[in-house]
């Protein structure tokens, strides 16, 4: 897989511990996954109408447009990581980085920190439930 070399994640976390993640390569392989309970996929390879990538020299930039209902509600944290390299030379990076960890871990929900969906989406209501969400909001991993 082209993320085995080169990813971005994006984790979008609720109180609930209900996330979506969002992984995006620089050649355009993209892989959605919505998570109820941590490490508990209830449904992976959403749909990603808009993603375009582009590489330039040793660096990449990438835009997406997530659909609203792949978020769960009430998101309050977050976190962003990048994977570069291969073998011995891969390098990770964390925007809040996991601590005292042998080996790189994602879904470590308690390193995540504090984000304002409000000023991320436009008219954000954090009791609004999609009906991606609706089988999963009395029951929880």
């Amino acid at each position: 897989m082209p993320w085995d070399y080169e990813v971005v994640e994006a984790f979008f976390l609720n109180q609930r511990n209900q996330y979506l993640e969002v992984e995006l390569s620089p050649h355009g392989q993209h892989l959605l996954l919505m998570l109820n309970g941590q490490r508990n996929m209830v449904k992976d390879k959403l749909p990603l109408r808009t993603f375009s990538a582009d590489i330039s020299g040793n660096t990449w930039t990438g835009q997406a447009v997530l659909p609203r209902s792949y978020f769960p509600p009430g998101v309050t944290k977050f976190n962003a990581y990048a994977i570069h390299g291969q073998g011995s030379n891969r390098v990770y990076e964390s925007l809040y980085p996991a601590k005292n960890l042998d080996q790189p871990d994602f879904h470590r929900l308690e390193f995540f920190q504090d984000i304002n969906m409000t000023q991320v989406l436009d008219h954000y209501d954090p009791h609004q439930v999609s009906n991606l969400w609706l089988p999963y909001e009395t029951v929880v991993g």
